[in-house]
């Protein structure tokens, strides 16, 4: 007696097989190659189109107490550090940006001043650093220069006890900051178009009308 075969229990659908899908990527590395490349380069394309160029120009400054003639004992050192964090707020609080608007020869309010000014310390030193980046040269390098003109004027008064000095004058940048959002757009594109590509050879293996 022969028994039945249900043929609902066969199993339906495509496989596929990793293998034959990896070969033949490999074997279609030209397109994979040319799908990243355009892409990447549409990245890169879309940030050069929509990021801004800005320019940065720097200033620095040192800070000791007022009573030391120089920063010599760890004590100092500590008090200095100390009043380099405290300054990094002076130097960019709404007094500060308030007096370097009013010095500009173009109008630009004080927030626009604070939001231009980035002000950090040099890890374990008195040194304090100040970039104002704009998207102007001389935007930029006006500002770093109504900073130096005016900071004595607001530091003598808010902080008496110290003294700050310039260590370096503000410079007029020569060219534009280096945008790494160019890279990250370029690399995030080119991340596409292997996906894209990849995809594609997946596709048309699972669509292949042959018994592999």
């Amino acid at each position: 007696m022969n028994a039945n075969v249900d043929s609902t229990s066969a199993p339906k659908g495509v496989k596929i097989n990793l293998v034959l899908l990896l070969e033949s990527a490999i074997k279609k590395w030209r397109l994979i190659f040319i799908s990243v490349v355009l892409m990447a380069a549409l990245g890169f394309g879309i940030a050069a189109i929509t990021t801004e160029p800005t320019y940065t120009s720097n200033l620095s400054f040192t800070v000791y107490n007022k009573e030391a003639s120089e920063v010599s004992s760890a004590s100092d050192i500590n008090s200095s550090i100390m009043m380099a964090n405290t300054f990094k707020y002076i130097l960019q609080g709404r007094t500060m940006c308030q007096k370097v608007a009013e010095s500009c020869s173009f109008n630009i309010t004080s927030d626009a001043v604070a939001n231009s000014i980035k002000v950090s310390t040099q890890t374990d030193t008195n040194i304090i650093i100040v970039s104002v980046t704009t998207g102007s040269i001389n935007k930029s390098y006006e500002i770093a220069m109504g900073i130096a003109s005016n900071y004595s004027d607001i530091t003598d008064s808010v902080y008496p006890n110290a003294t700050l000095k310039m260590y370096e004058e503000p410079f007029r940048p020569e060219k534009e900051d280096s945008q790494s959002s160019y890279v990250l757009f370029a690399i995030v594109g080119a991340a596409i178009g292997f996906v894209i590509a990849f995809i594609g050879i997946f596709i048309a293996n699972a669509v292949h009308d042959t018994v592999q």
